[in-house]
């Protein structure tokens, strides 16, 4: 709930190379929709501020599309959406936040309507109703589906440029192993191999970079 620094996700992610190593046998997935949004639990554990959101979740995009076995993207990750903390308690669905708002405010913070488009309606074309079951953060509006992936420069367009890169390397289609995990205090290195092809990844969450070299 309270998201992981560069050591956590560093152990994670070892403890499920050490188990899975060569199979594929799993998923990774930084957010759901029982867990605050990873644009926002992630700034703290990182010591990153608001302004860092956009590049910190791309970083977690390329990272988690990186690793063996399959993503699994929840919805929003890839428009960077907040998580939503200022749903007022009147407003709230979720059992567990109406009984402990505002300490704890439940699990619709990460389940608010999906945006699409801001200029269809107040809703940004997620309904025409004259209300939705949870409101939605003017944040989420600026950030609509729709009109990020036409975007240039968006993190929906930057992802997308990733995964077309990504379709292409034997390394990540061909095979599923992977070295363990290296690299300073805040950054994850390692290389993904195949008979064909040998990458090395390295996340950098001072500079919020990824850089691949073919080795």
């Amino acid at each position: 709930m309270g998201g992981l620094d560069v050591d956590g996700l560093k152990s994670a992610i070892s403890a499920a190379i050490g188990r899975f190593n060569g199979s594929g046998r799993l998923s990774f997935a930084f957010s759901n929709h029982d867990v605050p949004r990873s644009a926002t639990r992630q700034l703290a554990p990182l010591g990153l501020s608001e302004d860092d959101q956009e590049a910190m979740q791309l970083l977690l995009l390329k990272l988690e599309a990186s690793l063996i076995g399959s993503t699994c993207v929840y919805q929003g990750e890839e428009l960077a959406l907040s998580d939503v903390q200022d749903i007022p308690i009147s407003q709230m669905q979720d059992p567990w936040g109406i009984e402990f708002a505002p300490l704890f405010l439940g699990r619709d913070t990460c389940r608010t309507p999906m945006v699409w488009k801001k200029a269809k309606n107040n809703w940004s074309g997620f309904s025409e109703a004259s209300q939705t079951w949870l409101p939605i953060a003017e944040k989420h509006i600026q950030r609509s589906g729709i009109d990020e992936a036409a975007r240039p420069g968006s993190v929906y367009d930057q992802f997308s440029k990733f995964l077309a890169w990504r379709a292409q390397q034997p390394a990540m289609v061909q095979a599923n192993s992977m070295t363990e995990i290296k690299g300073g205090p805040k950054q994850i290195i390692f290389d993904r191999i195949s008979d064909q092809q040998k990458l090395r990844f390295c996340f950098d969450f001072e500079t919020l970079t990824t850089t691949v070299t073919e080795v």
